[in-house]
């Protein structure tokens, strides 16, 4: 089914429900009050603890796979759940005789939902998501305070603050909350359009459904069928997106194993799980066209990980160094064939044109929650030290580091590799010319550190075959 066949079936669910809630509210016979208090509560409550328990889950996951968009998603059922359990525990007439506060947790927590959707939505470079990027591991805490600090103030609210729930107020954030949702809505539609990952459409789904919540919510008589389906409306959205997540960062493994591999220490063992399977496809499809370089990206990222280690680069970086190596070259996706795969030279236009890859990948990688720091990766990989790189000429340590160390990388690999252009060539002689590039093509740091590093190991695990044969000084000029 194609993307415009999902958005359409989910707006035409979502012009039902709403269509169905306009019907039972103009005929009142078909609209009765069920007023159960305990049924509410115990549903309720039950339901919001169980999904902030997978929320928190997924933000655990969304940290180890460094996924700043799937940590906004996390943090936007948290503050979801946290607050619809309030509503449920705060049901009148068991242990609050008011209605104020019941209501007022219930508009806040789709509201905070909404607006974490939102952020999620914006790309990657984004002056807030790099905020949120840099500050990630602080998040969580920070977030927890927001909420308890929102508890408190929920808790001595009275009816001097009643006009939280009259009708102007209530139509007020709603808008405000139709507004998050279609922006966030529309953003993923347009992203799905282009990547096809299933996160993304379940999203498109579940901003229809929700925005149907919105209205109910906003304008429904509490204790009518038609109220209680709002909760039943909103449960539903929650699990499209929980298993839009599921599906688009499991791996075809086991769930057992694709946990171990999201809880592993060594970076490289958890690569296979940071990277879902759609994602995968793109790195497949990218060595499919360009079938010389199959296995490249795996060995860019295990080589640009043991020269991270040889540096002392922190277990978060070597993570970064592992997700961007694997996803470099994402971009050659939308390079013409007869240019990836030319023999011999290439003339100035084709070298243009196949010089725009890191472009390519990163506009592309910015909308699936990358980190700024595999964005980087992506981007500069091609720049040189002496600023005469691709595609910002960049110069020495305006180079992202992390940047610095997977050109090596990659320049070593790419050496080592046979290519349509030229056979692989000897180990030696690639170390040889990386050790020339020091300080002109690559950071001396990196270079020196690199030639420390015991390679008998590294190139042996990677696969790599060097032939005997030697190109010649022009056969290689496209790798360096």
């Amino acid at each position: 089914m194609n993307c415009l066949t999902h958005e359409r079936s989910a707006w035409i669910v979502g012009m039902l429900l709403l269509a169905a809630y306009v019907t039972l509210s103009t005929h009142p016979s078909w609209n009765p009050y069920v007023d159960a208090p305990y049924t509410h509560m115990y549903v309720v409550s039950i339901t919001a603890f169980v999904t902030l328990l997978v929320s928190i889950f997924i933000g655990v996951t969304a940290y180890r796979l460094r996924n700043i968009q799937l940590l906004c998603l996390s943090f936007g059922f948290i503050s979801l759940t946290e607050l619809f359990t309030l509503h449920g525990i705060s049901t009148p007439g068991i242990m609050m005789d008011s209605n104020l506060f019941t209501e007022v947790t219930a508009e806040l927590s789709v509201t905070l939902l909404g607006a974490w959707m939102w952020v999620s939505s914006l790309p990657s470079d984004a002056p807030i998501m790099r905020w949120l990027a840099r500050h990630h591991v602080m998040l969580l805490p920070m977030l927890a305070l927001f909420l308890g600090i929102i508890d408190g103030l929920l808790l001595s609210i009275d009816q001097n603050w009643g006009f939280l729930v009259r009708q102007p107020t209530k139509l007020g954030v709603a808008a405000i909350c139709l507004v998050f949702y279609a922006l966030a809505g529309s953003r993923y539609y347009r992203s799905y359009r282009y990547s096809r990952l299933p996160l993304q459409r379940a999203i498109v789904s579940s901003t229809c459904l929700l925005c149907v919540v919105q209205v109910i919510m906003s304008t429904a008589q509490v204790w009518t069928v038609s109220w209680w389906s709002y909760h039943a409306i909103l449960f539903v959205s929650v699990v499209i997106i929980i298993a839009g997540i599921a599906k688009q960062y499991a791996s075809d493994a086991s769930l057992g194993t694709a946990i171990r591999g999201i809880f592993a220490t060594d970076p490289m063992e958890r690569i296979e799980a940071a990277i879902g399977p759609k994602v995968r496809a793109m790195i497949l499809e990218t060595e499919r066209r360009d079938p010389y370089t199959a296995g490249h990206n795996t060995r860019v990222a295990m080589y640009a990980v043991a020269l991270g280690r040889q540096m002392g680069i922190p277990p978060e970086q070597l993570r970064a160094l592992a997700q961007g190596g694997s996803i470099h070259d994402v971009g050659k996706i939308h390079i013409a064939d007869h240019i990836l795969n030319k023999p011999g030279r290439l003339t100035d236009v084709e070298r243009r044109i196949i010089e725009q890859h890191p472009v390519i990948g990163y506009e592309l990688c910015k909308g699936l929650g990358f980190m700024q720091d595999e964005l980087e990766i992506i981007r500069h990989h091609h720049e040189r030290y002496d600023g005469l790189g691709y595609p910002d000429g960049l110069r020495g340590a305006e180079i992202p580091l992390l940047s610095r160390i997977t050109s090596v990388a990659d320049v070593y690999d790419a050496l080592t590799s046979s290519r349509s252009y030229r056979a692989a060539l000897p180990h030696e002689l690639a170390m040889q010319m990386i050790a020339d590039g020091a300080g002109t093509q690559f950071d001396p740091a990196c270079v020196s550190a690199w030639q420390s590093i015991d390679f008998t190991e590294q190139s042996t695990s990677s696969g790599c075959l060097w032939p005997l044969e030697q190109p010649s000084n022009t056969q290689v000029e496209r790798d360096v």
